[in-house]
C-alpha cells in the first residue's frame, strides 16, 4: 500500500509522480516492481528494507542514504519489534515497513514534517519512535501489575503465560533498542547527514531517549524474570491450599457416612429400640464433625 505526505498527513495514494515522501506498507510484488521502476530504488536498499529480522543500520549509495530502525509494534496483543527503512534519495523521502500493519500510525506523526528536510524529518521520527518504546514499556508494566493482583487468587497457567508473553516482548525491546543504539552512535559521526548545529542537538535528545527506554526496559525485564518463578510458586500454593479445603471437607463428610453405617447395621446396637434413636444418631454425628473441625482448625488445616 503506497501513501504520500500531504496536507500534513500520509495519505492513500495511487500516484508516486511528484511526490515528497512516499510510504510503502508490505508492498506486494507489483509495488516493489513500481518501487525499482518509478522512484529508481536501488535493488540492494529494497532488498534490505523487507527484511523483517534486519538490524538497524546506515548505508550509502551514489548520493543517496539508507537508514533501518527497529520500530515497537502490537500485533496480536503481542509486542514485537518491525524494521522502518527511510532512504534519502534525491528530492525524495521513501519509508518501507514490511509489516501487514502502518506502525507509522502509532507513533502519532507532527503534522510539521517537511520532507524538504530529510535527516531533520528522521531525527523527528527518531524522536516519535523513542516515545512511542517509553509508552509501550510503561503499558507493558501497567499490563504486568494487572496480572500480579489477579495472580492472588489463580489456580490456572494463564497469568504466568500472559507474563512469559510481556518478557518476551520486553527481551525483543531490549534488542531492538540496543541496535537502534548503535546506528545512532555511527549517525552522530556521519557527517554526510548530520550537517547542522541543531541537528546534532536533536540527535543528542532521541539518544537522551532511547537510552532512557532501553533502562527501562532492562530494568523491567530484570524485575519480571525474578519474579516469574514466584508467581508460578503462588499458582501452585493457591491449588495446595484448595486440594487442603476439599480434602478436609471430605474427611468431615465421611463422619456422618460412617456414624450413618454403623447404625444401619442388622445388628443389635445401642438405641436400636429407642424411639429417639434417629436423633441420637444425627446427635452422635454432629458431635464427632465439630471435634474434628476444631482439630482441623487448630493444626491450620482448615
Amino acid at each position: 500500500m503506497f501513501s504520500s505526505w500531504s496536507n500534513h498527513a500520509l495519505e492513500p495514494t495511487t500516484t508516486l509522480a511528484g511526490a515528497r515522501w512516499v510510504h510503502v506498507v508490505d508492498p506486494t510484488p507489483e509495488e516493489r516492481a513500481r518501487l525499482l521502476n518509478e522512484l529508481a530504488i536501488p535493488a540492494e536498499f529494497l532488498t534490505h528494507a523487507l527484511d523483517p529480522d534486519e538490524v538497524s543500520r546506515i548505508d550509502h549509495e551514489n548520493g543517496s542514504s539508507f537508514l533501518i530502525v527497529r520500530v515497537p509494534w502490537l500485533t496480536g496483543g503481542l509486542y514485537r519489534t518491525v524494521p522502518l527503512a527511510v532512504m534519502l534519495l534525491e528530492g525524495l523521502v521513501v519509508t518501507i515497513v514490511p509489516a501487514p500493519d502502518d506502525v507509522l500510525a502509532r507513533l502519532a506523526l507532527p503534522a510539521d514534517l517537511d520532507p524538504a528536510q530529510p535527516t531533520l524529518l528522521f531525527l523527528r521520527l527518531l524522536a516519535r519512535i523513542a516515545s512511542r518504546y517509553l509508552l509501550d514499556v510503561r503499558d507493558i508494566d501497567r499490563r504486568v501489575d494487572e496480572v500480579e493482583a489477579r495472580l492472588e487468587r489463580s489456580l490456572r497457567n494463564r497469568e504466568v503465560l500472559d507474563l512469559l508473553a510481556y518478557q518476551k516482548g520486553l527481551v525483543h525491546f531490549e534488542t531492538a533498542l540496543a541496535s537502534n543504539q548503535i546506528m545512532m552512535d555511527r549517525l552522530a559521526k556521519d557527517e554526510r547527514l548530520l550537517k547542522s548545529p541543531s541537528e546534532l542537538a536533536l540527535l543528542d535528545d532521541v539518544l537522551v531517549e532511547f537510552r532512557q527506554a532501553r533502562v527501562m526496559a532492562e530494568v523491567s525485564t530484570n524485575i519480571l524474570s525474578q519474579m516469574m518463578d514466584a508467581f508460578a510458586s503462588i499458582i501452585s500454593n493457591n491449588l495446595n491450599v484448595v486440594m487442603k479445603v476439599l480434602t478436609s471437607l471430605t474427611l468431615l463428610f465421611a463422619i456422618p457416612t460412617a456414624v450413618a453405617s454403623f447404625f444401619g447395621m442388622n445388628v443389635t446396637l445401642p438405641f436400636s429400640g429407642h424411639e429417639r434413636a434417629f436423633e441420637a444418631t444425627i446427635v452422635i454425628s454432629l458431635t464427632l464433625v465439630g471435634v474434628a473441625v476444631l482439630f482441623f482448625r487448630r493444626q491450620r488445616w482448615l
